[in-house]
């Protein structure tokens, strides 16, 4: 899971970095679309997107590790419920 975490949070940042961000437009009524590049690509803002992917890992690291957690005490109750055992 923390391969994942990080791949997906350095995609995250690659693409803000490349300022690949973008979103749609209409040339105009009826026309084709194009791609437009998006707003917010200063430094700053990216630094700050940058700061809340980091928080969003951490949470989420926390939340696995209380899954885990949550998971490991059922498994016992249930272990501990089976006759026989």
């Amino acid at each position: 899971m923390g391969l994942l975490q990080s791949d997906l949070a350095s995609a995250i940042a690659e693409r803000i970095r490349a300022g690949i961000q973008r979103k749609r437009r209409g040339k105009g009524f009826g026309q084709e679309w194009v791609d437009a590049p998006g707003e917010g690509t200063d430094p700053g803002y990216v630094g700050e997107l940058e700061h809340r992917v980091t928080d969003m890992q951490g949470q989420l690291a926390e939340m696995a590790e209380r899954l885990d957690f949550a998971e490991r005490l059922l498994a016992q109750k249930r272990e501990r419920s089976l006759p026989g055992a």
